[in-house]
């Protein structure tokens, strides 16, 4: 797994390549809750080139977004493969999390977004 971070205007975007799973899990939650707890309040995930997730990385994605929510943040997961889309709908993540098609589809809907300070 590896993760990039760039930055367009005031939205950051976690870029997740390869399988994220119980060796990574752990890995990518604390740094993505490090980011939010250093100020982060916009951030797009992007997946699209995320090749394999497991129980213990949608219990990571979970954990952030109620993070991201709970300091009045906005996040959102762009470019999710149809069969993870699928198990973030069946579980119910939609419900907490905004799924988007694309990155620039994330950029949009955070644009217009407002964090809470």
């Amino acid at each position: 797994m590896q993760i990039q971070e760039t930055r367009q205007d005031d939205v950051l975007v976690v870029g997740v390549q390869g399988r994220l799973e119980s060796a990574y899990s752990a890995e990518f939650e604390n740094r993505l809750l490090k980011l939010i707890d250093g100020g982060e309040r916009r951030m797009c995930i992007d997946c699209g080139e995320l090749t394999y997730l497991n129980s213990t990385a949608l219990r990571a994605f979970l954990v952030v977004a109620k993070r991201m929510g709970a300091v009045g943040g906005k996040m959102v997961i762009s470019d999710l493969c149809a069969q993870t889309r699928k198990v973030f709908e069946v579980i119910g993540f939609t419900k907490i999390m905004t799924l988007v098609s694309t990155r620039e589809e994330g950029l949009q809907h955070l644009a217009g977004a407002t964090a809470v300070s």
